[in-house]
Order: C-alpha cells, then structure tokens, then sequence
C-alpha cells in the first residue's frame, strides 16, 4: 500500500447488516483498501501528466529560439554573399585595359564618359548617318519584298439590275389616256404616276406561279394610301396575306381584274426582300396581251374617284 499505513479511522464509518460472518467483514475492509489505494495512484497520474505537459512546452520554446537564431544567421549570410559581387567589380581602369585583346579598341576615359552623358544630342546625330544609306537587294529578296506587300482588296460594287429599258422612261401612250377617260366615263381622275417599269423573267412567264412581280426597290413612285399599306399586312382567316381587287387596262385596251398582294420573304443572309405581285388573273392577260419573257412592261397607277385603277403598257421591242 506504499509508505502510507492503513489506520482504524479509515473503516470506522463501515456498516454490516446485523448477523452478517467475519468473512464480511474482511470483505468490506479490503475492498475499502483497494479503494483508497486507487485514489493514490490516479494523484499521482495527475501529477505525472502535469510534469510532461511542462515538459513540452519548454522543449517547444527552446526549438523556437533555435529556428530563431538559425534564421537570423542565414540572413546574415546571404548579406554577405550580397556585398561580394559589388566588391569584385571594383576592377581598375588599368586591369581592364590589360585583359582587352590589342585590336585598337581604347577604353572610354572618364572625361568621355561625361561628355556622352552631357551632349546625348551628338550621339544621336552620328545614328542618323546610317538612316539614308539604302542597302541594293538581291533578285530573290527583291521578289520576297513584293510579296509581303499586301495586295489591295477588290471592292466589289452593288449587284447591277438588269436592264429596264429606256431611261427616261416614254409618257403614256395617248390610246391608254383615252381608254382610261371612257373608263371613268366622267368621274374624276387624279394621282396617274408611274409605279414600275421592267423587263419581265422566266419566273413572271411561268404558269405554275401565276404572278408578276414587283419588286419594292424598283417601284419608282408610292402608290398605296396609308390605309391600304396596313390591308396589305394583314392576314385571313386561312393565314394568308389579304389583297386589294384592282381594276387593270390591258395592252389590248380591254379591262379585266386582277389581284394586287404584298409579300414579304425571307433571304438566306437574313433580310427581308418585299415584293409586290399581281396575281389570279395574271396568266390570261400574259396570254391575251401576248407578253413573253423579255418584253418591258410599264404598270401605271390612277386613282377614279379614290378607287386605285392600274394600266399595263407594253413598250415596243427594238
């Protein structure tokens, strides 16, 4: 049990239930020995972790000094090997003269270093010399030369129309002005202007497309009220693009109907190309008027009573 001894006091507060054997009794006292003998030594566990945890600390703090001071002596080294290349070039004007090969290059003496820095201006002066020298190229450099000029880019002009025929176009002919008095057959006659003059295409002589076109950057004069600008944009009930019934004089002076519509398609690059087109009726005037392709065509505007009317003129071929 170590050097304490176990007295009468420590079992003085032992209880037995009354009838109880001395086995009992050996066993309660023994295991209040054990109990107290436990107690000491977890004391001097505590101790013990006290004493190693100091330990640690100070073995910590004297590690940190020493990094310390092994720091501070490297720093003192690398100043050192600093200061060493500043005293190495610390070279006399005399061991420099001897270690150049004799080839008649002369060190600059002081004084000329001076003046260099003083009179930048006459340095400059002597570069200038070699700015006028041109130096004659070889055949082979000379073609390089040329080559590495860049050649101007080919400016390429707006797409050129074809053909329309005369300019200024001719007035209208005086049977179409007389067909279009016994048209209105009194009421007032205004606004007559030219909408288009063209020649027509493979595509305006087709019968499976039924129309001639008339393209907006070619119309030469507007013609549509603001009213029948908006009609023009709108759409049926069977989503197709409405259109303005006009009463048209053909090249043989007879009047028929035919469809004016406005259509809008999309080109590949992604503009909008709009077109007018006369359409429904388009094939039987073609064919009554006797219009093949090629032929130049004026389609004239007039308005009777407010009511838009067309003409058709079919220009004489040469």
């Amino acid at each position: 049990m170590g050097s304490r001894e176990l007295k009468r006091r420590d079992f003085e507060d032992i209880e037995l239930e009354p009838g109880s054997l001395m086995i009992d009794w050996l066993a309660e006292i023994c295991g209040r020995a054990l109990a107290i003998f436990d107690k000491k030594e977890s004391n001097k566990k505590k101790k013990k972790k006290k004493l190693i945890v100091s330990d640690r600390h100070h073995h910590h703090h004297h590690h940190h000094c020493q990094m310390k001071k092994r720091k501070k002596e490297t720093n003192d080294d690398f100043a050192k090997e600093e200061e060493k290349p500043k005293k190495m070039m610390k070279i006399s004007e005399k061991e420099i003269q001897n270690f150049l090969p004799n080839n008649g290059v002369e060190c600059c003496s002081q004084r000329q270093e001076e003046i260099s820095i003083k009179e930048p201006s006459k340095r400059v002066q002597k570069s200038k010399r070699f700015q006028d020298c041109v130096v004659p190229l070889s055949s082979d450099e000379e073609e390089k030369e040329k080559n590495l000029i860049k050649k101007p880019k080919r400016v390429v002009g707006k797409k050129i129309d074809m053909d329309n025929g005369p300019n200024p176009p001719p007035d209208l002919p005086r049977e179409f002005k007389q067909a279009l008095e016994e048209f209105a057959q009194g009421r007032t006659i205004t606004d007559l202007k030219l909408v288009i003059q063209k020649r027509t295409t493979a595509t305006d002589m087709s019968a499976g497309h039924n129309r001639l076109s008339l393209p907006a950057r070619h119309i030469l004069n507007p013609f549509l009220t603001e009213q029948e600008s908006k009609w023009l944009e709108l759409y049926k009930g069977n989503k197709k693009l409405e259109f303005i019934e006009v009463d048209i004089i053909q090249p043989s002076l007879k009047i028929c109907k035919v469809h004016l519509r406005r259509w809008a398609m999309r080109k590949d690059k992604g503009n909008i190309s709009v077109s007018f087109v006369l359409n429904n009726t388009w094939n039987e005037i073609a064919s009554r008027s006797y219009i093949i392709e090629g032929d130049i065509l004026q389609l004239w505007s007039v308005r009777v009573e407010e009511k838009l009317c067309f003409l058709l003129v079919k220009l004489p071929s040469k």
